[in-house]
């Protein structure tokens, strides 16, 4: 019965005798690579990501105009704002009664991202007929997650 018949184990070359040194150099070495080149924006668990955003939301904030209303469109058509359900003959009313309450009428409009887009500029057309200055639209997908 041949037990080993290829005999490797002969044919290898003995272990080094020590690497401790090595292991330190690879150890340093890693290190120095994530010091210079490791990502800004890739935080650490347990860090806080102020000092990482703040120039970004800096520069985003610049040109942001806050919104003194805002109008939310489900993919029925559905109006809402923030006291509840505005029924589609009552928008131009609500509108109008928005811009009289406010010095600067600005309008949000918080759209499913299945509505059509002419509904939206539909509904901005209207706002800037009823006297808001300025009307953002932003799609806001409300599809669960699978």
């Amino acid at each position: 019965m041949i037990v080993r018949p290829l005999e490797l184990q002969s044919r290898l070359r003995p272990a080094p005798r020590s690497l401790d040194g090595l292991f330190f150099v690879n150890v340093g070495l890693l290190g120095l690579f994530f010091v210079l080149f490791g990502s800004r924006f890739v935080a650490s668990p347990g860090l806080s990501a102020e000092p990482f955003l703040a120039p970004a939301v800096g520069g985003a904030r610049s040109g942001s105009a806050p919104t003194t209303h805002t109008l939310r469109m489900d993919l029925n058509g559905q109006l809402y704002d923030r006291n509840g359900v505005v029924f589609p003959e009552e928008v131009v009313s609500w509108m109008s009664s928005a811009t009289r309450e406010s010095a600067d009428p600005s309008l949000l409009i918080l759209a499913d991202t299945r509505v059509p887009v002419g509904e939206v500029n539909r509904l901005a057309g209207q706002a800037y007929e009823a006297g808001f200055r300025r009307v953002i639209s932003a799609a806001n997908d409300t599809r669960p997650v699978r």
